[in-house]
């Protein structure tokens, strides 16, 4: 049996755009830049729109 088979109780929380742990699609030991930030938000804006 490997250990690495369960995964940890954060391995979902880089993907959800509420969480304080969002990295918007980079690598969690990224920083991300108010422009790479806006950037984001501006391609995502109407994400949630019908």
């Amino acid at each position: 049996m490997s250990s690495f088979a369960v995964a940890g109780p954060f391995h979902h929380c880089y993907d959800d755009c509420n969480s304080p742990f969002f990295n918007y699609g980079y690598n969690h030991n990224h920083r991300v830049s108010l422009r790479e930030r806006a950037r984001w938000q501006a391609a995502h804006r109407y994400d949630n729109r019908r």
